[in-house]
């Protein structure tokens, strides 16, 4: 309650915005603010407080989506450059973000943290910059990949939620070489 959460776009972080969602419906979240660069989740909690009858003055939460130009393939709103400024804009408007929830498309022990050399990696990096505490989140089908760019490094101040999967032969590779960075969920 009362804090200020940023959720990238994608599958693993709509599932945090359904769990969100449930806890403003239970009403044992409140005082919110919520910045997102995904379309999908700014439309399940703006529908999630319809549906409590929230107004502008009556809000579990305050729901913020940076401009920008909606990318087809994954409703992210990206920004009209190379810039990030519209999210940076954001976020000092929100006086920073005490959690943010930043998805990846690629997990290496070595190399990091990737996604697709594209325009909402400018996103991961200005949520991570301007986060008080970094969660990266994804499945592990993931780990293991390395894509063109890296956003993130395992020695940066982050933690990286994941499920286990022994089965992935990355997996204990990455848990022994930066087991104090993940959390398996």
């Amino acid at each position: 309650n009362g804090m200020s959460i940023f959720l990238d776009a994608g599958s693993t972080t709509a599932e945090i915005t359904k769990i969100i969602c449930r806890r403003i419906e239970s009403r044992s979240l409140t005082r919110i603010t919520i910045v997102t660069t995904s379309i999908n989740q700014a439309d399940m909690l703006s529908d999630c407080c319809v549906s409590m009858g929230f107004d502008d003055e009556f809000s579990a939460i305050h729901l913020y989506v940076p401009g920008g130009q909606v990318r087809p393939a994954t409703q992210a709103v990206v920004s009209l450059g190379s810039d990030s400024l519209p999210l940076r804009q954001v976020a000092e408007h929100v006086g920073g973000f005490d959690i943010a929830f930043v998805g990846v498309n690629g997990v290496h022990a070595e190399n990091g943290l990737t996604t697709n050399d594209n325009l909402e990696a400018l996103n991961k990096v200005e949520a991570l910059k301007n986060a008080r505490r970094k969660f990266v989140v994804c499945d592990s089908s993931k780990i293991g990949i390395v894509l063109e760019k890296k956003f993130a490094d395992f020695d940066d101040d982050l933690t990286l939620v994941v499920n286990r999967d022994e089965t992935n032969s990355h997996f204990g590779e990455l848990l022994g070489k930066w087991i104090e960075k993940v959390l398996v969920a």
